[in-house]
């Protein structure tokens, strides 16, 4: 969805497409709710005291939607559409890393979701180290 990237997107950190527009993305996936409930483990919201990370939201949106319009090739075809009554739930890929907290809140709020995959464990020293070698 974006990259973080150095003003100008010149050096180590270029980027070929535009950046991610994160007050538009907070404001449609809700990502800052009003009311939310820290009690609640269904709310995505209780993990992070009020805050609800990006991609647990557009995982909450396909899972609601019954993953209509997502199983499409880069060739365009159609895959085979997904059956209520399918067994074997869904396979998440995230490439870049994701945090264990990340995971424990998809597991806990979309049971659909069978195996969580990543290129990447994020933990705060991983990220501090790369943020620091830029």
């Amino acid at each position: 969805m974006g990259l973080i990237r150095e003003k100008g997107g010149h050096g180590k950190m270029q980027c070929e497409y535009a950046p991610m527009l994160f007050q538009q993305m907070k404001k449609n996936y809700d990502m800052l709710p009003e009311n939310f409930s820290e009690a609640k483990l269904n709310d995505m919201a209780y993990a992070y005291s009020g805050f609800s990370p990006l991609l647990c939201k557009i995982l909450e949106e396909g899972d609601r939607v019954k993953w209509a319009g997502w199983p499409k090739t880069m060739l365009g075809e159609d895959l085979d559409p997904i059956s209520d009554k399918d067994p074997r739930g869904t396979c998440i890929f995230v490439i870049g890393g994701l945090t264990r907290s990340e995971m424990a809140l998809i597991r806990e709020t979309l049971p659909n979701i069978a195996l969580i995959t990543t290129s990447a464990l994020i933990t705060g020293d991983k990220l501090l180290n790369n943020i620091t070698n830029i």
